[in-house]
């Protein structure tokens, strides 16, 4: 379930910035009152989609830009406005989701985003983030919701800012359960 939800906030918040390293510099304080508890799924191998929808600047760095030749550079700007054009890019994907992953709270990885937990139980789950990369800043809130121990929904929406550009964004995301053996999937 972590891989589904890592995947979840990451591909929403932070897409377009995979350009860029940095360290999180901007943090917030965990909600002490809520407590962390695991959906109830099954483990194993996970058929996942992630639509996302974006609005507002590319947020591509004009530094990247101008580094491009001619052709690559029209080729890039095409792309994104067929993408945003699109009303929304799906990712479809699979993911395996082991009974350790399901005791961690999601979004340990705190290298670039650091996570508030607003609410939590065994069915439903909502996230407040913020994740900073150089000179770009995403923020929002993400929830999930396990329907039945096979079947997980959620929804995220958020802004990126940098560069003076600002996007807004906004996910959501299915999940089904396949088999127990994930096979070579991670």
């Amino acid at each position: 379930m972590r891989a589904i939800l890592v995947g979840f906030v990451m591909l929403s918040t932070m897409q377009g910035f995979s350009q860029n390293k940095g360290q999180a510099s901007e943090s917030s304080a965990p909600n002490q009152s809520v407590q962390f508890q695991p959906l109830n799924v099954r483990t194993g191998l996970w058929q996942n989609a992630l639509t996302t929808t974006t609005s507002g600047d590319s947020m591509i760095p004009a530094n990247l830009l101008s580094r491009l030749s001619p052709e690559r550079r029209a080729k890039m700007e095409a792309a994104m406005k067929e993408r945003a054009a699109e009303n929304g890019h799906t990712v479809t994907y699979q993911s395996c989701v082991t009974s350790e992953e399901l005791k961690e709270m999601p979004f340990a990885d705190k290298q670039n985003c650091t996570e508030t937990l607003l609410s939590s139980s065994s069915t439903e789950a909502q996230i407040k983030f913020v994740c900073t990369m150089e000179e770009f800043k995403a923020k929002g809130t993400m929830q999930i919701h396990a329907t039945s121990n096979t079947s997980v929904q959620g929804s995220g929406s958020g802004t990126a800012t940098g560069n003076g550009q600002s996007m807004n964004i906004t996910s959501t995301l299915s999940g089904h359960w396949l088999k127990a053996d994930c096979g070579d999937v991670k």
